[in-house]
C-alpha cells in the first residue's frame, strides 16, 4: 500500500504544470516572479494581451473568463490576443528591457540618414514575443523605418527584404541609430 501511495504521489507531481501568473498592471512590470501550479489536470499556460500590453498570465483555467475567451481555439497564437503553451513557466513574455531608435522617414526626415549617426533617443521596445529582440532599419523606396523587431513576422519581413539591417540591442542599446547604406527593398512601399 505504501508503494502504491508513493507511485500515486510521483505521478500527480509529474502531472503538475507551473505557470507565471499576473493580472492587470502587474503584468507590465519587469521582474514579476509569481508562479502558480495548475490544478484539475490543466496543462496549458497562457498569456493574454491587448496590443503591447499584457492583460493576464497564468494557467488557462485560472485566467478570468472575460480574458480567457480570447484564447478560444486550438492554435498557440490566436489573433495576436493570446499565446498558449504547455511547458513549465513557458508564458514568460515580458515587457522588453531593450531600446532601439524608432522612427519613420514618412513623418521624420532625420530617419533617412544612412552611413552617419542620427541623434534620436532610443525608446523602449514593446512586448517581447520572440527569444531575441532585434533593432532594425528597413528601406523601401525613399522611405526608411527603424524600430524593434519583437515578433517573428517583423523579423521574417526584414530578413526577406534586400533593404534590411538588423542589430542586437542587448550589445548596444539604440544600435540602429547608425546604419550602413541600404539597398532598396523589392517590396512595395506600404502606408502603415
Amino acid at each position: 500500500l505504501l508503494v502504491l501511495l508513493l507511485v500515486f504521489q510521483i505521478d500527480s507531481n509529474a502531472a503538475e504544470r507551473s505557470c507565471n501568473v499576473c493580472e492587470g498592471d502587474d503584468c507590465n512590470q519587469i521582474g514579476h516572479e509569481r508562479k502558480e501550479i495548475c490544478n484539475n489536470g490543466q496543462q496549458v499556460c497562457a498569456t493574454v494581451f491587448d496590443g503591447e500590453s499584457i492583460l493576464a498570465k497564468g494557467c488557462l483555467n485560472t485566467i478570468p473568463e472575460n480574458l480567457r475567451m480570447k484564447c478560444q481555439g486550438s492554435e498557440a497564437d490566436i489573433l495576436n490576443q493570446c499565446h498558449k503553451c504547455n511547458d513549465d513557466d513557458c508564458n514568460e513574455w515580458i515587457p522588453s528591457a531593450f531600446f532601439c531608435v524608432q522612427c519613420d522617414s514618412k513623418t521624420d526626415p532625420t530617419c533617412t540618414i544612412q552611413d552617419d549617426i542620427i541623434y534620436k533617443d532610443p525608446t523602449r521596445c514593446n512586448l517581447n514575443r520572440v527569444p531575441n529582440i532585434l533593432c532594425y532599419a528597413l528601406k523601401k523606396g525613399d522611405r526608411i523605418k527603424r524600430g524593434c523587431a519583437t515578433t517573428l513576422e517583423e523579423q521574417k519581413t526584414c530578413l526577406t527584404s534586400d533593404g534590411c539591417y538588423f542589430c542586437n540591442p542587448s550589445i548596444m542599446p539604440g544600435c540602429n541609430s547608425l546604419i550602413p547604406f541600404l539597398e532598396d527593398s523589392d517590396e512595395q512601399t506600404t502606408e502603415s
